[in-house]
């Protein structure tokens, strides 16, 4: 039989071969003004899997990134920020969780430094302009299924209940034609 291998480009190759090194700059600015200039976020945290040193919550992150970026407009251009910091390995999720989460997630940012010779992010004017070269990639990662526009609102600030929630989805998705058992 012949069997055919479907090629990975995440598994494949280093977050820097597949973003540039530029980016990873980029993304290390970013961590390093959080580490500064928002120390207050990373804490020590407690839930019922364990306990997490130096961890940050998603929800915040997302919050801060819109506080302190007047040109990320929305969460979900936060959180695809967020996202690709996460796809390249500064910053992982406590849980092992490959998507960004807007929740209540704790996530970790790594200690590695840039190894680039000159990196014109690192000044703390500067890292700004890493954001912006990062929103530039946002739309080149993967669709995830934790990014999608909610109109500036966390999911657990939305007034609609979980069964008027449901009720539209479902409505929605019945509308789709469909072949097989879902008519």
């Amino acid at each position: 039989t012949l069997s055919r291998r479907i090629s990975n480009p995440y598994l494949e190759h280093t977050p820097s071969q597949i973003y540039g090194e530029n980016s990873s700059c980029a993304g290390r600015a970013l961590r390093n003004i959080i580490i500064v200039q928002a120390a207050d976020l990373i804490k020590d945290r407690v839930n019922l899997k364990g306990f997490y040193r130096k961890s940050c919550v998603g929800s915040e992150l997302v919050d801060w990134l819109l506080e302190h970026c007047p040109f990320v407009q929305c969460r979900s251009m936060a959180i695809g920020v967020w996202q690709l910091l996460l796809d390249m390995g500064i910053m992982s999720s406590v849980d092992q969780n490959l998507y960004f989460q807007d929740t209540y997630v704790f996530y970790q940012f790594s200690s590695d430094e840039c190894s680039y010779l000159y990196c014109e992010f690192e000044r703390e004017e500067e890292w700004q302009n890493g954001v912006k070269l990062l929103l530039q990639l946002v739309p080149l990662i993967p669709a995830r299924a934790g990014i999608c526009e909610l109109s500036h609102q966390k999911i657990e600030d939305s007034e609609e209940s979980s069964d008027e929630i449901l009720a539209r989805l479902t409505s929605a998705v019945r509308q789709f034609p469909c072949r097989g058992a879902w008519k």
